[in-house]
């Protein structure tokens, strides 16, 4: 387990990044909050002034505050696809998710640990500078006071109102990456879940709602049981199908389009197989390092929707290159994998009370099997 040291920064040995200048974050449709001193730099801005002159609006006023007018795209985005706000008035006049994008800091007892979001393209293909010789620049962005996820000592919730220790889920990690060394970060994430979800099982049912303590440790992996995980990822989809297309709101519209012929193509996971190669599992392996598990309530739905992921992928990555007429290519895979970070994993809407669901239905079947 790695040391304790409350203000180290834990940075990943095998993933790259540097900014290759797509534009396709700032094209994305998401809800940027503008914090207030950043609108009042940008207010009355001869760039502010002209964006306002070409898309009606700058900022858009909401609940809470305001957001950067993202339709179809930013309007601060210039034509070279490089941000005006950086060149013309400077990055400190950025909104703080535009400066943090795309790194994910998890503030955890042993440090903060530096993630990528796969929603970039370099980072989904690995592009640049290792990241572990960006340590520089993530403790700049620290000292702005940045956004970062909060993994307490005590209280991560395991699954329903069951919580543990965070030196017990490290535990956990650590075996499942040792597993992974001898039977690849798929099988090893199964195992964790069945290894889990067993033990959920096995755990009396309380008669209250109210947060109680795990009544043993995590005992980590147990054998993986094809039927059974063959019945949760079948449930994942059939809730997956029925919720996705929603979470597409704010996409652009040719996109969004797109994705929706994917998606009602593909009727269901049966005779689907898991996409197997070592990109996959470098993607499901950053999940992990960057706490993914546990920054999202809970443990066991997170292990739920890692252990579907190979199989989310595939199914969008055969969908893609069907409706472009060939073959899966690199391409189709690098999209797939764009909507499974941007609308299912860490920029997800409304999707995990999904993942609850099928890790209930999943303890269900544990206790109760067919």
């Amino acid at each position: 387990m790695t040391p304790k040291d409350p203000g180290a920064l834990r940075l990943p040995a095998e993933q790259n990044y540097d900014c290759v200048q797509c534009g396709r974050s700032c094209q994305a449709g998401w809800d940027i909050a503008v914090e207030e001193p950043v609108r009042q730099k940008l207010d009355g801005h001869p760039l502010t002034l002209r964006v306002i002159q070409e898309h009606g609006a700058a900022l858009i006023e909401k609940t809470g505050g305001h957001v950067l007018n993202m339709t179809p795209a930013c309007g601060y985005l210039e034509p070279d696809l490089l941000c005006g706000i950086h060149r013309h008035i400077g990055v400190d006049a950025k909104p703080n998710i535009c400066r943090l994008f795309p790194y994910i800091l998890s503030q955890t007892p042993e440090g903060t640990y530096v993630g990528v979001s796969y929603s970039c393209t370099a980072a989904r293909q690995n592009l640049g500078r290792p990241l572990a010789v960006q340590g520089p620049e993530v403790a700049a962005l620290l000292a702005t006071g940045t956004t970062v996820n909060v993994v307490g000592e005590d209280g991560l919730l395991v699954h329903a109102s069951w919580f543990t220790q965070w030196s017990d889920y490290r535990r956990l990690e650590d075996q499942i990456l040792q597993r992974a060394d001898l039977v690849g970060m798929q099988s090893a994430l199964s195992e964790a879940l069945m290894g889990v979800a067993r033990q959920v099982a096995g755990w009396a049912k309380p008669r209250n709602t109210g947060p109680r303590p795990a009544p043993e440790d995590l005992s980590g992996c147990a054998q993986a049981e094809p039927e059974v995980l063959h019945l949760v990822r079948r449930e994942m989809w059939a809730q997956l199908s029925e919720h996705l297309l929603p979470e597409l709101q704010g996409v652009e519209p040719a996109v969004r389009a797109h994705f929706q012929k994917v998606t009602e193509s593909l009727d269901g996971i049966e005779g689907v197989r898991r996409l197997e190669t070592p990109e996959v599992d470098r993607y499901l392996r950053h999940l992990v390092f960057r706490k993914q598990l546990v920054i999202h309530p809970t443990l066991l739905s997170n292990l739920c929707l890692l252990d579907f992921l190979p199989t989310f992928l595939a199914l969008y990555g055969q969908g893609f290159a069907r409706h472009r007429g060939r073959e899966m290519q690199d391409q189709d895979y690098w999209d797939a994998l764009d909507v499974a970070e941007k609308f299912l994993v860490y920029h997800c809407r409304g999707l995990r009370p999904v993942y609850q669901r099928c890790a209930r239905f999943l303890v269900d079947q544990l206790r109760s099997p067919l």
